[in-house]
């Protein structure tokens, strides 16, 4: 997944798969840093924001909930 997102910054299905994996792992931190890479990336280059879903399992990490 990492060498997905060198080849497509943008893609991302892979940021979420990312976080999921890293959760799941018991690195909430990691995960949560993924979502803050993509939205900084998004913001910056396209001027918009994660899509909902992204979003949605954002803020099932901050609420720590089980993914």
């Amino acid at each position: 997944l990492e060498q997905l997102l060198r080849e497509e910054e943008f893609h991302e299905g892979a940021y979420r798969r990312l976080m999921l994996a890293h959760a799941r792992m018991g690195e909430r931190g990691t995960a949560m840093q993924y979502f803050q890479r993509l939205t900084e990336l998004l913001r910056a280059e396209l001027g918009t924001k994660p899509g909902a879903e992204t979003t949605a399992l954002f803020q099932r990490l901050q609420r720590g909930e089980k993914v």
